[in-house]
């Protein structure tokens, strides 16, 4: 371990928190049971999520009670996330009403036309949620500028960012150190002014690095398989998967 390393795993907290991303009421109480700390709650989780039915927030909530915090997607499509001023109006529309459902907050986001952070209107979705906390997704890996992006992040009122330290929807595609040191500096760039979350395929082998290597103290998976289903094939939570992942970040702190 280097001395970094050394310095970053005194910030592992007692319990390093997992957001699991699920798309199905059936699969929360089980995600609960495997170790994870919050909810990310979507429809259609293989566009990476569209904005959930207001029965499946309830069901979901029911499943857990108030176990774990349900954090809600608002996103009316899928694709890019440049709305046009009727897609927009849509958009602060479902947040709102995801507002006043039994969740503890919303994540969205809304790029320009040159994918920078749309701070103005951005402002507008907070204030549509009307003090329930608002979390910028994935939008805010295609700003050109990442540094900039949290800056305009925090001044629209976001309580938290998503980044899998990758350009758009590359993550993939680039080294995990790379990933990992471009997270850690957006870490030392919001110095507590709002959380930074990183995601991205993010599983068991490679959690440790994560956490050691940013000091977010969170880490964001969907930790999904395929299942064989009557109707054809499907995917759902790899409950498995999910718990050595649990095992994997509780180890940091034995």
């Amino acid at each position: 371990m280097n001395q970094t390393q050394h310095e970053t795993c005194k910030e592992v907290r007692s319990r390093v928190l997992i957001e699991i991303a699920l798309d199905h009421a059936g699969d929360a109480a089980l995600a609960v049971r495997h170790g994870a700390d919050r909810i990310e709650l979507v429809a259609e989780l293989e566009t990476e999520g569209l904005t959930p039915p207001a029965e499946l927030v309830r069901a979901v909530r029911a499943a857990v009670g108030h176990a774990v915090p349900i954090v809600a997607m608002a996103r009316p499509r899928a694709g890019d996330f440049l709305y046009d001023d009727g897609e927009f109006t849509n958009l602060c529309t479902e947040a709102r009403a995801l507002a006043s459902l039994p969740v503890d907050a919303v994540v969205s986001g809304v790029l320009t036309p040159t994918s920078h952070v749309d701070r103005r209107r951005l402002r507008t979705l907070v204030d549509a949620c009307g003090g329930v906390p608002v979390v910028l997704h994935r939008a805010f890996d295609f700003a050109p500028d990442p540094a900039e992006a949290l800056e305009d992040a925090i001044l629209a009122g976001c309580v938290r960012v998503l980044t899998t330290g990758a350009q758009g929807w590359s993550a993939g595609e680039h080294p995990l150190e790379a990933r990992i040191e471009r997270v850690r500096a957006l870490v030392e760039q919001a110095a507590g002014r709002i959380e930074i979350l990183p995601c991205g395929g993010i599983r068991a082998g490679q959690v440790r690095a994560w956490c050691l290597g940013t000091g977010a103290g969170q880490v964001h998976t969907s930790c999904r398989e395929r299942r064989a289903l009557p109707c054809g094939g499907g995917s759902g939570l790899d409950a498995a998967a999910l718990g050595q992942m649990r095992a994997a970040v509780d180890a940091l702190v034995d």
